[in-house]
């Protein structure tokens, strides 16, 4: 049975529920609700799927290199001065909020 579910899920590419399959399986076996599992299983396919959209958009917006918070190069950006004419930031505390 397992291996149809798997061909199946091949078949329709829930390729995120499959790689859960086998921890599902075990936990519907110690008596976890189906609700649950089919839960877990949608979960894993949605997570699954953001992350590939994630990495496929940044495939396509063919960037020289993968950038992370810390390999960023901030020091390097062109930032306006906080303290400078340029750049003013207006604050509008109201005691009465909406």
């Amino acid at each position: 049975m397992k291996n149809k579910i798997i061909a199946l899920l091949e078949t329709l590419k829930f390729n995120g529920m499959a790689t859960t399959l086998d921890s599902q399986i075990a936990l519907a076996e110690n008596g976890t609700a189906a609700q649950e599992i089919i839960c877990n299983l949608l979960q894993e396919e949605l997570r699954f799927r953001q992350e590939r959209s994630m990495q496929n958009r940044l495939r396509n917006a063919k960037m020289p290199w993968e950038w992370t918070l810390n390999s960023f190069p901030f020091e390097k950006q062109a930032l306006p001065s906080l303290l400078g004419s340029e750049f003013c930031v207006v604050l509008h505390f109201s005691s009465n909020p909406r």
